[in-house]
């Protein structure tokens, strides 16, 4: 077999994982991870079941590797909404606030997979822990590019966005689209408005003097 036979077997191998990846992450987004199912995403992808377990040998696999993939790209959007910010705490701290709040807005069933309903499995809860090491790590350093040098006034700060907004992913998870769990429910952008207001105080009252 040639070289150039071999390379455009591997790129057709890596579309094909792509292409399962984004129809699990359909499902999960659309059905829930309780109605996840390996011939659910055989569907979606357009792909036979055998070339879906061809490529994730069972649904642990290809649960760990959306994680990742999600993850993954909810970090990068991190760091960019951080690299674009303007300067000072209140910015940061609300770049930071709104592309998680509306991350999470947007698919909610399948943040709530992310964060609550993989927490069984090893690895996946390992991959969850490194994504927080990875996003607070980005928020730090800008913080501290900015004069913000408490570091334990950032740890709370980022545990009081991340779990106010991850128990909102608890409330929306299993609310079908376009409804809300109770009347008066706030919109994910004056959600995070407002905690971006109570971070932001919590911060600079930890910096005056005593």
């Amino acid at each position: 077999m040639s070289a150039d036979t071999i390379e455009h077997l591997q790129a057709r191998s890596r579309r094909s994982a792509e292409q399962i990846l984004r129809a699990a992450v359909q499902v999960i987004t659309r059905q829930g991870i309780h109605d996840f199912t390996m011939s659910a995403v055989s569907d979606a992808a357009g792909i036979s079941i055998g070339g879906v377990y061809g490529r994730y040998p069972n649904k642990e696999a290809l649960l760990r590797a959306v994680k990742d993939e999600v993850l993954t790209g909810l970090e990068t959007d991190v760091q960019r909404q951080l690299d674009a910010a303007d300067p000072g705490s209140r910015a940061l701290l609300g770049a930071f606030t709104h592309v998680v709040s509306n991350a999470f807005a947007e698919s909610s069933g399948l943040y709530a997979f992310i964060f609550i309903h993989s927490a069984q499995d090893a690895a996946m809860k390992a991959r969850g822990f490194a994504f927080h090491q990875r996003v607070k790590g980005l928020l730090q350093e800008r913080l501290l590019d900015h004069g913000v040098t408490d570091q334990t006034g950032v740890d709370v700060a980022y545990d009081m966005i991340m779990q106010s907004l991850l128990m909102r992913v608890i409330s929306m998870g299993n609310v079908p689209d376009g409804e809300v769990p109770y009347a008066g429910f706030p919109d994910p952008d004056l959600y995070a408005r407002e905690i971006v207001l109570a971070v932001d105080a919590y911060v600079a009252q930890r910096s005056r003097p005593a």
